[in-house]
């Protein structure tokens, strides 16, 4: 195999993972950023307002003329399973549809939760009105209202009163309501090979950290990686009971919120936005390691942490303006060209930090964004 597309809404991690093997790596995104056009073997980003539809038509669209040898899938088409199935004419590296649905068809897979006994909130999916309302007056406020597809917590809100839960219910057609479990945001990056999984690391979510520009309470802002907790185990343990149980393939992540004990809140069943941290604090390739696993080859550990990672992404507040060369600016990623102006809300680039532990990473980390606020300017 020398021929690889790496298709998703962010695909540059997965891509220079992949690079770094020697691949030849094309790439349809939707960012377009400078430091991934430079490094791969073409890119093809998508244009416009964002719509995961209008990727996956491109990705079909390249994968028609590249014709590579296998397809790596990224947010938010790994975790659709409609779209896996529309792609697997181009060998998709990872899991299939099945595999997909049995993680992302929400209904069934919280039963197997029951059936498993994995602690997971109370969830009901709604698509009429009748559904929200009674959903909402079995699990009681405040709860959790999220769009059935999505990524990086968008559309994910706290909802207070049966208005709320039916005005996202209009704005996304079909919602997921879910009870409010206050906790520690973490998940698990793990491995499986169909029939048996192995954790990678337990991480740290950032959500909604205001100073990264965030203005939504769920809105994904970055991680930490390794998190350290006294519930790790436990989480290590469920994140790999769901790894076999449902034979997954490949790189897949289970995210919880830690409270009492971990809640299971979803399953990615793709690459993961901790893939560089993973990297970076460990020192492994896991798209390498992902390969592996498809062909059933599961590594026995991983060895001790080289450092604590963090990575945060900056998100506009205003309308933003790169007005610097955020290249020269050592561990900045997702990189626009000076000049290009960024709407509130959207991501401006992203950032690490290393420490040797979970502190120390993060106030690296702050200190770099603060560094790259130079080279940015609000109009």
């Amino acid at each position: 195999m020398a021929r690889l597309l790496v298709a998703g809404l962010n695909c540059r991690p997965v891509a220079l993972s992949a690079k770094r093997l020697g691949f030849e790596v094309h790439v349809v995104d939707f960012f377009g950023d400078v430091d991934l056009k430079r490094s791969v073997d073409g890119l093809h980003s998508v244009k416009g307002e964002y719509d995961s539809k209008k990727i996956l038509d491109k990705a079909r669209e390249v994968a028609e003329a590249v014709k590579p040898d296998g397809l790596l899938l990224t947010s938010e088409l790994g975790c659709n399973p409609a779209y896996v199935s529309e792609l697997e004419a181009y060998n998709v590296l990872g899991n299939n549809a099945a595999a997909v649905s049995g993680v992302r068809v929400w209904e069934p897979f919280f039963r197997r939760l029951d059936e498993l006994r994995i602690p997971h909130p109370e969830s009901f999916v709604a698509s009429d009105r009748r559904q929200a309302r009674k959903a909402a007056e079995d699990i009681g406020f405040p709860l959790i209202v999220k769009p059935t597809h999505g990524s990086a917590g968008f559309g994910v809100e706290l909802a207070s009163s049966p208005q709320a839960v039916l005005e996202a219910l209009a704005t996304h057609g079909s919602i997921l309501v879910q009870e409010y479990v206050e906790g520690t945001d973490a998940s698990v990056s793990a491995l499986g090979s169909g029939t048996k999984a192995e954790a990678v690391s337990v991480n740290k979510q950032l959500l909604g950290i205001p100073s990264f520009g965030c203005s939504r309470r769920f809105q994904y802002c970055g991680n930490i990686v390794p998190y350290q907790s006294e519930h790790a185990g436990e989480c290590v343990k469920i994140a790999e009971k769901i790894g076999e149980s449902f034979r997954l393939s490949g790189s897949f992540g289970v995210d919880f919120v830690i409270a009492d004990k971990p809640y299971v809140i979803e399953v990615n069943p793709r690459f993961q936005d901790t893939l560089e941290c993973v990297e970076r604090a460990f020192g492994v390739n896991l798209v390498d390691l992902h390969l592996k696993a498809l062909k059933g080859e599961l590594p026995k550990s991983f060895g001790a942490p080289k450092s604590v990672c963090a990575k945060g992404i900056r998100y506009a507040m205003k309308t933003t303006v790169v007005s610097g060369d955020l290249t020269r600016v050592r561990d900045c990623v997702d990189i626009y060209a000076s000049g290009t102006r960024v709407l509130p809300d959207e991501p401006v680039c992203s950032a690490f930090g290393l420490g040797p532990t979970e502190r120390d990473a993060f106030l690296n980390l702050q200190a770099k964004l603060c560094e790259i606020q130079g080279f940015l300017e609000e109009v």
